[in-house]
């Protein structure tokens, strides 16, 4: 299991420093609030998911989890879609 679960591990979080660097660059001034509130969101996804994960296992089974997972990744997905767009539409005006 630990052969498995690792390079899923690897994939997942050294995606975070990736992540952290694009937000410094896209707008340095606000560099401490954006890794911030990115750091905020990546937990409060974890325990969402965590949250949401035990309550399928309880409620129906475990068989249910991959369709509350797709339900959740396309949620995930559509959010981003929007926050791409809206991103797009209105860009960060520079400090003067």
């Amino acid at each position: 299991m630990g052969l498995a679960l690792l390079p899923w591990g690897w994939g997942v979080f050294a995606s975070n420093s990736a992540q952290q660097a694009r937000l410094v660059v896209q707008a340095p001034w606000l560099a401490s609030a954006s890794v911030a509130l990115n750091t905020s969101a990546i937990y409060a996804g974890q325990a969402l998911g965590a949250t949401v994960g035990a309550a399928v296992i309880v409620h129906q089974d475990l068989t249910a989890l991959p369709h509350f997972s797709l339900i959740g990744m396309m949620l995930a997905l559509g959010l981003s879609a929007l926050a791409t767009r809206y991103a797009r539409l209105h860009p960060l005006p520079r400090p003067v």
